[in-house]
């Protein structure tokens, strides 16, 4: 069985992970360079989209949005951050997949995916 390695969460301290999404709003233009991020990468319908270290799930629900039919799905070492993921997902009536990943292999087989974000 391999070894969890440790992370540290997003504001280095568990009890502030619940606060990663308010503070993000708060102190970043968000919205903007995500929305500028993803018409880069230009999400296709049919495509199959990883968000790597998704987080919060931000990226991954603004990716959905704007290709609605393109399967996206999330990874992250942090069990807590996916829980909230997990909620704001159903929230937003999203459909995206949320998985743990250990840090060291993806739950995925090779070239499951078309893009990484």
């Amino acid at each position: 069985m391999k070894r969890r390695k440790k992370f540290i969460p997003a504001l280095k301290f568990d009890w502030l992970t619940r606060l990663f999404d308010p503070l993000m709003k708060l102190t970043f233009i968000e919205q903007k360079l995500r929305n500028d991020f993803l018409e880069q990468v230009n999400i296709k319908d049919n495509e199959t989209i990883l968000d790597f270290g998704c987080g919060t799930g931000t990226l991954a629900i603004m990716a959905k949005r704007k290709s609605p039919n393109a399967k996206i799905c999330g990874v992250d070492v942090d069990f807590n951050i996916l829980k909230i993921a997990s909620n704001k997902t159903k929230k937003e009536d999203c459909k995206i997949s949320l998985q743990s990943y250990d840090g060291i292999s993806l739950p995925y087989e090779d070239e499951t995916f078309d893009k990484v974000i």
